[in-house]
């Protein structure tokens, strides 16, 4: 394989055909399957020094793969083309890539492109800042690599995760998984990959300001880089030496590495390391007096910053447009951009205590488009902060009350209205403040014990900090969708797709779905529905509408003594559902306010459940699309009896 790669490189010094035409020339004896793992070998080798190539030979790996019907190469060129893509600033249409990869994988039960999809994905996070989110990802695919013992994955994922402490700021912590990454290099006698582990510890050893040795290791990796053409890893180079002459205040010698970095960096269009080498040339020339020069490097930092959307990148391109105008004497400039940087870089200090939250959405509704509505995991949108998601939500409540000033003639009912809606943005403004920050505590708090103390923790320890993090994890997830669909509905967004269904198959459907936490609890679930009834409705709103009132039951039912039933029957021409437990019963008083949205409030169940009552308002909510009635009956400590009316069209069979 090294062999056909070197002639692979020394081909290209042919005539005639473009390179990607000589790679498929160097390689058209080989097997379909062979042909893949040279081309994919062969961009892992290229990606650093041609891009472009890179992509071309992946998507043509890609295609071949799926031709063949072989799933791990089609995973495998899916995660090589995103790595490659996401190298060039372009994390949005890597993510996508990787999503795949690991859809394939999973499916096909393909362990190592499992974990590289996990590390990857959590690259992407790492690069948007979201540290939480991209932790969690990397740890998913140390587990998986550590597993079946595969020593390159577990480089990958050791290098990923000593950039997120460095990141962190904690140095030790870095170093510490950049060695391990390091000894498995050196075990596997993988030159390329060693030389870039020693960059990211030259890395830190600079940021620990151990210059001398981080300016000989730079030194040696440059020999290696220049060997083997690696144009990124030269530009690494360039940049480190250059930092540590700045450092120095040996200006002049820092101009030409920075100026070369640079170069190196528009030839690959990597727009991140663009960025980092503007940003020095840009400050070097401006110390150096070469005012007219530094200019643009720092307007170029700046203006590609904000076309990545990177917070950080932003934060530091300000920082040094701050310390331009100060060397310029230009004070009242710099004091603006230091502003401006502080400001972001609180935004950003805070987002990532929120980082959590706005990490789902995203990926949520990337797979949503990428994997056919399949949810990956418990992730949702954007890297927003609080503030801004606090703002959108009033922003919302105040479209609403428009929308429903316009829709309604008398002053009584816009007064109605208006006080409903100020009782949603309480709920709201309250489910964000409390409800959502008391889950998102609980996985921040067990995440960082396992992550500070994982090797001293016992395994029943870690067990059980699993299962917090599971359970708090299903919490807030459960209360996300149910805000969702709320706010959805409230703005008209959602559809009603009824049809004609048999619904004894959507009560088992549902009962089958909330069997573990009944089981938790030893809760008794029954279906007494009849296999002849069908009912015409919309089967995603009516399984939401048993779902919540069945979590309910379960709720409110006490441990080891709890039975649940579900009965139906047909009754001039509605169908009526019937959900009773023997629980804990409610007062006359709670039953009353149960739907209505300015009395909603936060119940402890048998065993400690919290809730928000946002289930029994989306119940409410959907009922209401079908034109039918929910109504409940109960006493204290006898049991409650959800009863739901459905007006549709419904048959019998014989």
């Amino acid at each position: 394989m090294k062999a056909l790669l070197i002639s692979l490189l020394l081909f290209f010094t042919g005539f005639g055909q473009s390179p990607f035409e000589q790679v498929l020339k160097e390689v058209e004896k080989k097997s379909d399957t062979d042909k893949i793992k040279t081309i994919n070998d062969y961009c892992l080798k290229i990606r650093g020094s041609n891009p472009e190539l890179a992509i071309e030979l992946g998507e043509y790996s890609l295609v071949l793969a799926q031709k063949i019907s072989n799933s791990h190469y089609q995973a495998e060129s899916n995660n090589l083309i995103g790595v490659i893509v996401r190298n060039t600033g372009d994390y949005n249409n890597a993510l996508p890539y990787h999503l795949r990869a690991l859809k394939i994988a999973e499916d096909a039960g393909d362990s190592i492109q499992i974990g590289f999809s996990y590390n990857n994905i959590g690259v992407i996070y790492r690069q948007r800042y979201n540290l939480i989110v991209a932790t969690e990802y990397i740890i998913k695919g140390l587990q998986v690599f550590e597993k079946i013992n595969h020593l390159d994955g577990l480089a990958f994922s050791n290098l990923t995760m000593g950039t997120i402490y460095v990141l962190q700021k904690n140095y030790k912590r870095a170093l510490t998984h950049y060695r391990y990454a390091l000894n498995i290099r050196e075990v596997q006698n993988n030159i390329d990959e060693k030389a870039r582990t020693l960059d990211h510890i030259a890395g830190v050893y600079l940021l620990l300001g151990r210059n001398d040795e981080a300016l000989q290791s730079y030194l040696s990796l440059e020999k290696i880089y220049k060997s083997n053409n690696n144009k990124r890893g030269l530009g690494d180079c360039w940049i480190g030496i250059g930092k540590i002459y700045a450092i120095e205040k040996k200006d002049v010698k820092a101009a030409p590495y920075f100026s070369k970095a640079l170069s190196s960096f528009r030839q690959l269009g990597y727009k991140e390391e663009i960025i980092i080498a503007c940003q020095n040339l840009g400050l070097t020339n401006a110390k150096l007096k070469n005012t007219a020069a530094a200019y643009p490097y720092i307007k170029e930092a700046l203006r590609l910053s904000h076309e990545l959307n990177s917070p950080r990148l932003i934060s530091e391109s300000l920082l040094f447009a701050a310390e331009y105008y100060e060397i310029i004497y230009q004070l009242d400039s710099a004091l603006v951009y230091l502003k401006s940087h502080q400001a972001l870089k609180d935004s950003i200090n805070e987002a990532e205590n929120f980082s959590r939250l706005v990490g789902i959405e995203t990926l949520y509704q990337t797979e949503k488009q990428e994997r056919e509505n399949r949810i990956l995991t418990q992730d949702i949108e954007g890297q927003k902060k609080q503030k801004y998601l606090l703002f959108i939500i009033t922003l919302l409540v105040f479209v609403l009350a428009f929308v429903f000033v316009l829709r309604n003639k008398t002053l009584k009912k816009i007064n109605a209205e208006l006080r409903e809606l100020h009782a949603m943005k309480d709920t709201f403004f309250r489910i964000i403040a409390h409800d959502l920050r008391a889950p998102f505590n609980a996985i921040f708090g067990f995440t960082d014990l396992l992550l500070e103390d994982y090797k001293s923790l016992s395994e029943a320890e870690k067990l059980d900090f699993i299962e917090h993090i599971a359970t708090a994890s299903k919490q807030s997830y459960q209360l996300l969708e149910n805000l969702l669909l709320w706010a959805r509905t409230n703005t008209g967004r959602i559809e009603f797709t009824p049809q004609k269904y048999q619904l004894k198959e959507l009560v088992d459907e549902t009962l089958q779905l909330l069997s573990p936490t009944a089981s938790s609890k030893n809760i008794q679930l029954i279906s007494e529905v009849p296999g002849a009834v069908y009912v015409t409705a919309d089967a995603d709103m009516l399984k939401t509408v048993l779902r919540n009132l069945l979590s309910n039951s379960i709720k409110f039912s006490n441990e080891e003594e709890g039975i649940i039933k579900v009965a139906a029957n047909v009754l001039a021409n509605n169908v009526v559902i019937e959900i009773s437990d023997n629980g804990i019963g409610m007062h006359e008083k709670v039953r009353e306010n149960l739907f209505r949205i300015d009395k909603t409030k936060t119940t402890l169940g048998t065993k400690g459940e919290k809730g928000t009552g946002l289930g029994l308002l989306l119940c409410k909510e959907f009922i209401d699309k079908h034109s039918g009635k929910i109504s409940v009956e109960s006493k204290v400590n006898e049991g409650t009896k959800f009863i739901i009316s459905l007006p549709q069209p419904v048959s019998i069979s014989d």
